[in-house]
């Protein structure tokens, strides 16, 4: 069986002026998936639209995001990291509603999203893909109930603040960065992990597989080994 891998070469950005380098990430992933010669399929994603965004954001903001005329994550006006994002969301919309429709695991290869919050963003992440995704699953009649678990090492202050300013109860969340899980905890938290998300009782998952909580990563503080990061993932 064929993993899907939903991604598209207009998600990655091959000039960027910053110290987080995940706008060109996609491509790497990508590259390193064929590489190896994992069964795998890639699939070309539809690009989200203004509409899509409005899920999740105040639609002014996001045109003007979108347009290059406020800032993105990164703190800069690149209309290449612009044009990116209708396709990094775009990835994880489709990634969704084919994991929900097929009961099968899917692959997004997308990232930054989850500091982007209703009229904001910071800290590398542009637009909150994760959000619009969760509200086009439940759109498609596909899920009732959708589980955000999020593993990045970093506090998701901005999907909290769009589900609680929009009252998005049929989501259920988890943000690794809200608890304090330090590299004495995380054995035990390994082990809580299944009965965390068995607990959301949710439909469908989405699961940002973040690995800046890795050791060797500049900004990790829970500093799990590969070994653990392969445990998390599964």
């Amino acid at each position: 069986m064929n993993i899907k891998i939903i991604y598209s070469p207009k998600q990655s950005v091959q000039e960027n002026d910053s110290f987080s380098k995940s706008a060109g990430k996609p491509a790497l992933f990508v590259k390193a998936c064929v590489e190896s010669k994992l069964p795998i399929e890639i699939v070309e994603p539809k690009p989200a639209s203004l509409d899509d965004f409005a899920l999740a954001h105040d639609r002014e903001w996001a045109q003007k995001v979108l347009r290059a005329e406020l800032p993105n994550g990164f703190g800069n006006f690149s209309k290449e990291i612009a044009a990116s994002l209708p396709f990094t969301t775009g990835a994880i919309v489709d990634g969704t509603i084919e994991a929900a429709r097929t009961r099968m695991p899917v692959v997004a290869a997308s990232s930054s999203h989850h500091h982007a919050g209703f009229a904001f963003n910071g800290n590398f992440c542009s637009l909150n893909g994760l959000i619009v995704a969760a509200q086009k699953v439940k759109q498609a009649g596909l899920a009732k109930r959708v589980s955000l678990i999020d593993l990045d090492q970093h506090d998701p202050n901005g999907s909290r603040d769009i589900i609680e300013r929009l009252n998005l109860n049929f989501i259920a969340h988890y943000g690794f960065g809200e608890h304090d899980i330090t590299q004495d905890k995380v054995e035990q938290w390994l082990k809580d992990l299944p009965e965390i998300i068995r607990s959301m009782k949710a439909d469908v998952l989405i699961a940002q597989l973040a690995a800046d909580a890795f050791e060797k990563d500049p900004l990790s503080f829970s500093k799990l080994t590969l070994a653990q990061l392969k445990r998390r993932d599964r």
